[in-house]
């Protein structure tokens, strides 16, 4: 009797799931990735499968192609569509910095210490520039002014008409190791500020190549307290993140360089800001929302269970990646999560947008899309 109740009571309660309709994805916040498609971009990569490949450098796109290294030193222009190639430049050594589409030029540089500038519509090399170490930030352009910060901290103004070295300012070489692809420099009125693998951030003067200001905003004991993410200027307010967990604001103007505020998080290794906000994603997963407006308040805070490699804020949407292959789409306002997915290999360079939506390249070369 009493198994045939319980069998009567499952009976009725599969009867009752039947009849209601419910989404595991909704139920989590989570529903299914607005995927679109999939390319593979360097099929000899993909076939060898290598172990830990680390693909900072990703792709830029020109028109319906997309510019970035194919293996071995070979930068090529492709459709994004097909397998036609536009053009093809020989390098000579693998891309160590983001590729970067500066007006109808792509930029980037290499392992062998070598800082290009190519064509991006026939692949011809505009000019070729000798570095003191490699690079693995992204190239900044100030005017006709390229900023190039390189693995030894050297910091590089060229310009970019001739490819001819204007000022090189020397920071002082990192005492241990650092973290790769640190913050990018950011240039507000005659300012150039770098972020150094110390934690401090260095201000030289665009012209001249001079030193205007040297701080460290909080001293840290941590093995890595590298700038890391994007900087950013507002009001004179230089906002920064680093891999030790700082977030802080700088008053750029104040004789003392004072700190307004700061927080402390996980080990940050991205960040991005949009509309008065800051965005940053973790070592342990996390992705936080602050308002910098309001002395970095927390407007939310949510585990993705992933270690964070990239964040891009769009309108209404933050899209993060991780280094184990994960894809987030979250709310901007409330960070809850959309819909993740998986690519099945690691994702360090920052994706791609197209017509049709935002596509992630793999170390593996593989470009996955999503529409927005």
């Amino acid at each position: 009797m009493i198994a045939r109740v319980r069998i009567t009571k499952l009976v009725a309660f599969f009867a009752l799931m039947a009849a209601t309709p419910i989404s595991l994805h909704a139920a989590n916040g989570d529903s299914r990735p607005f995927r679109l498609r999939s390319f593979k971009m360097a099929p000899s990569v993909d076939r060898e499968k290598p172990l830990g490949r680390d693909y900072r450098s990703g792709f830029t796109v020109h028109g319906d192609s997309v510019v970035g290294d194919f293996g071995e030193g070979w930068v090529g222009s492709r459709v994004f569509t097909s397998d036609k190639f536009n053009w093809w430049f020989n390098a000579g050594g693998d891309v160590t910095s983001p590729m970067s589409n500066l007006g109808g030029f792509v930029v980037f540089g290499t392992r062998g210490g070598k800082a290009f500038k190519v064509d991006v519509s026939t692949g011809k090399r505009a000019w070729e520039a000798s570095l003191d170490s490699f690079t693995d930030r992204k190239p900044v352009l100030a005017g006709n002014t390229l900023l190039i910060q390189t693995s030894a901290q050297v910091i590089y103004a060229i310009d970019y008409q001739t490819g001819k070295s204007l000022w090189l300012f020397d920071a002082g070489f990192p005492e241990g190791l650092t973290v790769g692809g640190g913050a990018a420099p950011v240039v507000f009125g005659d300012t150039v500020v770098a972020g150094l693998a110390s934690g401090e951030i260095v201000a030289i003067g665009l012209q001249t190549g001079k030193q205007s200001w040297r701080v460290n905003p909080s001293v840290s004991e941590a093995r890595f307290p590298d700038v890391v993410g994007e900087m950013h200027v507002k009001d004179n307010l230089l906002y920064l993140t680093r891999y030790d967990g700082l977030v802080a604001a700088v008053d750029t103007k104040s004789p003392d360089l004072r700190t307004v505020w700061q927080e402390k998080y996980p080990a940050i290794s991205a960040s991005t800001s949009r509309n008065g906000k800051i965005y940053i994603g973790c070592v342990n997963g996390d992705i936080v929302g602050l308002d910098e407006g309001n002395q970095g308040r927390q407007m939310w805070r949510t585990m993705t269970g992933s270690p964070v490699s990239t964040i891009t804020a769009a309108e209404t949407k933050l899209v993060s990646s991780a280094s184990d292959g994960r894809v987030f789409s979250l709310d901007i306002q409330t960070g809850a999560i959309q819909w993740h997915d998986s690519t099945a290999y690691s994702i360090t360079a920052q994706p791609l947008f197209l017509q049709d939506g935002i596509y992630f390249v793999t170390g593996l070369g593989n470009a996955y899309g999503y529409r927005l």
